[in-house]
């Protein structure tokens, strides 16, 4: 996900406030429209079924769906995003839409062999009802490809049509298939016609948008392959990310709280519903990172870099990280203040909430640690975007492997815990890594300077191997390093 803020970072076409607004929004609900979507949609799917088993079954295969889909294209969409990053960077959309195109092919792929090898061996159903659940989930796999390259688009009517089209379809086709007589699995295919219609609804626009003469597959394959030898943590990283926000679930699904759908699919209601709705409360703080910190920052990091290639005095070079230092600092802590502040309304709210999102009283200790690491989560997002845009991709991926390892220990380790403390895991979880990332961002920020250079001839010696005319562009980045170096020693 750390890829599908890059076109946020550059100037809106609409600079009014609501334009800004629309912009910080949109960046949201890009990273919150998973739980977004599932709550909406159980929420719905709740209101218009019968508390049944056929309901459960159903249900369990949509959080699986959802499950499997982030899962499966977190890495996808991360290696993909760096094509279009590189792209709209060089200011030549020539080739976004065969990389686009080759997104959605490498999620559906990517997906339909994960869930195969995941449904087949948790399901307890016929084998063609398991094929035809593991169809649901390409099918929907779909939808985020399309929510990540729609961030070049700024279409925000489009976005917000297609994200409600979608939302409608899907409910509106598994309950029609319910009444046709139709079981979950073949329900569960409806539900994710809906998300594909999104899906193709958003894309023809970036198709009409990006068009043109096809590059080719081997050419983008080729892209792909350098990008992978070049961005691997980043990719790693970004499986990573999407697996620390799932594991405190699947934890709890194969523990005591687990309760088999008659499908076979374990999903642990108590926690999964408190869980869902308290990341909803990170949608402010996630439009404020997109709003303010994400474009501003990058700005700032962009114009010291500009500096080092412009070969700049050691003086201004250091007055431009001092610069970027000191924003990055001024919009974390304005972060913090916002987010922190809605915390505790949200925590103080939950008691008379409870009854208007669908949950019952005894989740109210859960919520509550959902929404106090919320706080945390949208800390630890922002910090590790921001290391992200520093070119710290090993760092990055460190730290998502640290919150991997810390919620999936804290989910276990609250197991052992009265049920009132159900949530605690996530909330300490999401407490350390963000103070982690933290400090792990002050410390990039520290050596910024030689990180870029650093990355500058790993990146020029790689494409010196490769055969490329780079013998002028490894010169240049070692006669600024000489430069920087005797301004340093002056």
């Amino acid at each position: 996900m750390a890829n599908i803020g890059f076109e946020l970072r550059f100037p809106s076409r609409d600079r009014s406030l609501s334009g800004a607004l629309a912009d910080g929004l949109f960046g949201a609900s890009v990273v919150a429209g998973p739980w977004i979507l599932t709550v909406l949609a159980m929420g719905l799917l709740q209101a218009t079924r019968q508390d049944d088993g056929d309901a459960f079954a159903l249900q369990s295969i949509i959080i699986y769906i959802f499950f499997i889909t982030l899962l499966a294209t977190a890495p996808v969409i991360a290696l993909c995003g760096r094509l279009l990053a590189d792209d709209l960077y060089r200011n030549d959309p020539s080739e976004i839409a065969d990389a686009y195109v080759t997104c959605l092919f490498l999620s559906w792929l990517s997906t339909t062999v994960i869930a195969a090898l995941l449904l087949f061996s948790r399901m307890s159903v016929e084998p063609v009802d398991i094929l035809i659940a593991v169809q649901a989930c390409g099918l929907a796999s779909l939808m985020w490809p399309s929510f990540a390259f729609a961030s070049s688009v700024k279409r925000y009517g489009l976005i917000g049509a297609s994200f409600a089209i979608a939302l409608v379809v899907s409910v509106g086709a598994s309950l029609a298939l319910r009444e046709a007589g139709f079981g979950a699995p073949v329900q569960a295919v409806g539900f994710s016609f809906g998300l594909a219609l999104g899906s193709s609804i958003i894309g023809g626009f970036l198709l009409r948008a990006f068009g043109g003469a096809s590059v080719g597959a081997p050419r983008i394959g080729a892209r792909l392959s350098q990008a992978w030898r070049d961005h691997r943590p980043l990719v790693l990283g970004a499986a990573f990310a999407v697996a620390a926000i799932w594991i405190d679930s699947v934890v709890m699904w194969l523990g005591p709280l687990g309760i088999a759908a008659a499908n076979g699919l374990e999903t642990a209601p108590t926690y999964d519903s408190a869980m869902f709705v308290a990341r909803l409360a990170m949608v402010p703080g996630l439009a404020f990172n997109f709003l303010a910190i994400d474009p501003a920052s990058y700005g700032a990091i962009r114009r010291y870099l500009q500096g080092i290639e412009e070969r700049d005095t050691l003086v201004a070079i250091q007055s431009r990280l001092s610069n970027v230092e000191t924003l990055i600092d001024l919009q974390l802590r304005g972060l913090l203040v916002l987010q922190t502040g809605l915390t505790g309304l949200f925590v103080v709210l939950v008691p008379f909430a409870i009854p208007f999102v669908g949950l019952a009283h005894v989740q109210i200790a859960t919520l509550q640690f959902g929404i106090l690491g919320a706080l945390f989560h949208v800390i630890f997002f922002a910090a590790t975007a921001l290391v992200l845009n520093c070119g710290a991709e090993r760092d990055f991926m460190r730290l998502q492997v640290l919150f991997f390892v810390l919620n999936g220990g804290g989910a276990a380790l609250s197991l052992l815990l009265p049920s009132a403390y159900l949530g605690v895991g996530y909330f300490l979880a999401a407490l350390v890594s963000g103070l982690a990332s933290l400090y792990v961002l002050q410390s990039v920020l520290q050596r910024l300077t030689r990180l870029t250079f650093e990355r500058g001839l790993t990146l020029a010696s790689g494409a010196r191997r490769r055969g490329g005319t780079t013998a002028a562009l490894l010169g240049r980045i070692h006669a600024l390093i000489r430069t920087f170096s005797k301004e340093g020693r002056s």
